[in-house]
């Protein structure tokens, strides 16, 4: 699933707003406050703990920040494809195997009746 976002600005005044809310796709909300007295901007979720990528970083301006975010959710989304790509191939390794155990054991049951028919010959 690609994670994308949504820019909520609450105040519609782009400049003036302290707050501004990346709503991402799978339900998570990561927050962007100007807060200190020099003007930084910091990030955290609406609710549980930042991942370490992301937690204590300061920018100067929200379009710094904004712009790790979007980094951020383009790593997100190519470390989801890694994972689809390597489940796929497991699968595939998983239902090759299968088929070569299916095969082996077909030889060997051959090879048991082969040898059954030979011992009931002596």
């Amino acid at each position: 699933m690609t994670i994308t976002y949504k820019l909520i600005d609450r105040f519609g005044d782009k400049d003036l707003s302290n707050r501004r809310i990346f709503d991402l796709s799978n339900g998570n909300k990561i927050m962007c406050d100007r807060r200190d007295p020099y003007g930084f901007w910091h990030l955290y979720y609406e609710h549980g703990q930042l991942p370490d990528k992301l937690k204590d970083m300061q920018f100067t301006s929200f379009d710094q920040a904004r712009k790790f975010v979007e980094a951020y959710i383009a790593t997100l989304n190519e470390m989801e494809k890694v994972k689809e790509l390597t489940e796929a191939r497991d699968a595939v390794f998983r239902k090759d195997r299968s088929e070569r155990m299916k095969e082996e054991y077909k030889k060997h049951q051959a090879a048991a009746k082969e040898s059954k028919a030979e011992i009931q010959q002596v």
